[in-house]
């Protein structure tokens, strides 16, 4: 996910969603499209993704999947096939949790809301109102800068306090702050298992009891100095990490969390010079997903002026290599999410002002 820290946030407060149900479609059935490299582009049934571009996100939970683009909120419930808008407020980003959706708007009074009907109603929280309040008031209505909801966890960071990581198993009773030694800032957070972890420009840190303690590891390179830029990967059955040091980025995986090893070969084209084309590459690690034994990793490409800083790469097996996506080359991605049958990449042709319409490709997988 990735930028060097993309921000990915509470669910915008859709406050009194006025949408009529749609009745949803049966999943997807049949065989899968195809081996690894046939994506298909979707054509965006009952959402509009030419109005205004001004960010886009696409999470999934199951079956269903959900959209957030031009302020618009959309759900599909044949794995990005058909979408019906979900709210008429705009939002600003958004996270789901099984049945529950999060959303954090820039209303002063109830920045944070949630849904517990698949976004029909809203209940906003004012700050106020959380007991133990950790979240501090200075930086509360500004969108996290950072939040990761996994498993029963939400954590989040404050762009005024990047150092302080928040972690909560219900947000309407408050938040558990860590701060990590030397005033680490929070670069990823990730879960493994029932474990979470966090890489921090200070470390790798562990906890076991849901983000209340941290304990500090080792660095997958065997490193002792400060990281620069590290994101987790997605996948579910590894723990994978990208690590950046003196422009030389690489991407580390590990069953166990203890044990590491380079699962990087085929992410790139060789380039004159590796070292810098790979820091190009996999700091903006934008998304990935793992559905079964596909694998799939996205970097963003911000950078117009290198021809192989972005791209869509998939595998069987991360440690036997990557191949690059063809039919998705030259496209700037903006989000990856999977449903139980599917993976959907978000994302526009690259253009010098990034204003080109959005896309969606799916990759069937069952």
């Amino acid at each position: 996910m990735l930028r060097a820290a993309p921000r990915l946030v509470l669910l915008l407060g859709l406050a009194g969603c006025g949408a009529a149900e749609v009745p949803r479609t049966p999943p997807v059935v049949g065989p899968a499209e195809g081996p690894l490299d046939t994506w298909v582009e979707l054509p965006w049934l009952g959402a509009d993704p030419s109005l205004p571009f001004n960010g886009a996100k696409l999470h999934a939970s199951g079956d269903s999947a959900y959209l957030l683009v031009a302020d618009r909120f959309y759900r599909s419930d044949d794995h990005g096939a058909h979408w019906s808008q979900r709210g008429q407020e705009p939002f600003d980003d958004f996270a789901v949790q099984g049945p529950r959706l999060f959303g954090w708007t820039t209303n002063q009074s109830a920045p944070l809301y949630t849904s517990v009907d698949d976004g029909l109603t809203w209940r906003g929280r004012p700050i106020e109102s959380y007991s133990g309040d950790h979240i501090q008031s200075t930086g509360a209505l500004a969108s996290p800068a950072l939040l990761r909801v996994l498993g029963p966890h939400a954590l989040m960071t404050q762009p005024s306090d990047e150092a302080r990581l928040l972690v909560t198993d219900d947000p309407t009773r408050g938040w558990t702050p860590t701060v990590f030694a030397g005033n680490a800032r929070v670069r990823d957070v990730a879960m493994h298992g029932s474990d979470l972890y966090a890489c921090t420009t200070g470390g790798l840190f562990r906890s076991t009891d849901g983000g209340r303690a941290w304990t500090p590891l080792p660095s997958p390179d065997g490193n002792p100095a400060p990281l620069e830029v590290c994101t987790f990967t997605r996948f579910t059955t590894l723990l994978c990490l990208t690590v950046w040091r003196s422009w030389a980025q690489r991407l580390y995986c590990s069953a166990d969390a203890e044990t590491w090893t380079k699962a990087d070969e085929g992410l790139f084209e060789i380039p004159k010079n590796p070292d810098w084309e790979r820091f190009m590459g996999l700091a903006h690690l934008e998304g990935t997903a793992q559905l079964g034994s596909t694998y799939v990793l996205a970097d963003r490409g911000d950078n117009s002026h290198t021809p192989v800083d972005e791209g869509v790469y998939t595998t069987r097996d991360p440690f036997a290599g990557w191949t690059r996506v063809e039919a998705l080359r030259g496209q700037r991605i903006l989000d990856v999410t999977q449903t139980t049958q599917a993976i959907l990449v978000l994302s526009q042709t690259k253009t010098e002002r990034n204003d080109s319409p959005v896309r969606l490709f799916r990759l069937r997988v069952r």
